[in-house]
């Protein structure tokens, strides 16, 4: 708020205010002109929903019970975070959130899927060893409508060629299914019907491995690049503090 008032930001338009994640209860007639769609498309309460807007994104809320759990602080580093993550699930692409270790990428990501209402599932990149299980996983993601996370995405040189060109392959479809609105994901010959909620994630740790500092080039292209660098811990304690 002091941010607000300090950059004199007195228009709905302006980037300090948009950039904000915030709620907001919309009506029918508004949600149909913009022709939105989302996991809570049933849910119609009192002719509105709930919508979850960030930047450019704007989505109903998914209404997932979220658990009284911890909560991620929140410091400039994850705002921008957010707003990354958040334009990369608008343009139906794949976010890659990168960092040092213990920077808080996977609980980013987590935390902003909760903020959306949807479900994060959390995915070890090293149980994914087959071609079979990576197509399983995505193709789940997007029949659920959920939050992938494929964490710790392992070096180049420790991908097999066949698991890396599968999972660029199965982005690929996935992405194309959302981006063109179509009802269903189409596979190998089969199709599986898709909610349009969904997202993919993907962690990266540049600098603890060769080969690890940067995306393979066949997935540069679908993922959106977001960098986490080491976060305050001075404002997280005196958060932590206060609360």
């Amino acid at each position: 708020l002091s941010r607000l008032v300090g950059e004199g930001c007195t228009s709905a338009t302006a980037f300090t205010w948009a950039s904000q994640l915030r709620c907001r209860w919309e009506e029918e007639a508004e949600v149909e002109s913009r022709s939105l769609r989302g996991r809570a498309a049933d849910l119609k309460g009192d002719g509105g929903n709930l919508h979850v807007t960030i930047g450019e994104y704007n989505r109903r809320h998914g209404y997932e019970y979220a658990s009284g759990g911890e909560v991620l602080v929140v410091t400039p580093l994850t705002e921008r975070s957010y707003l990354s993550l958040a334009r990369a699930a608008h343009l139906s692409m794949g976010g890659a959130a990168s960092g040092p270790a213990a920077s808080g990428k996977t609980e980013t990501v987590r935390a902003l899927a909760r903020e959306v209402g949807v479900w994060a599932v959390l995915f070890c990149s090293r149980r994914l060893r087959c071609t079979s299980s990576i197509t399983q996983v995505i193709t789940a993601v997007g029949h659920s409508g959920a939050w992938g996370i494929i964490d710790d995405l392992p070096p180049l040189a420790a991908l097999p060629p066949d698991l890396l060109a599968e999972l660029a392959a199965t982005c690929s479809a996935l992405f194309s299914a959302l981006r063109a609105r179509r009802p269903w994901l189409e596979w190998m010959g089969e199709q599986t019907a898709l909610d349009h909620a969904a997202a993919l994630f993907i962690t990266l740790s540049p600098g603890m491995a060769a080969g690890c500092n940067e995306l393979p080039p066949s997935l540069r292209s679908l993922f959106r690049p977001c960098a986490l660098a080491t976060p305050d811990a001075a404002l997280i304690c005196r958060t932590e503090l206060i609360a």
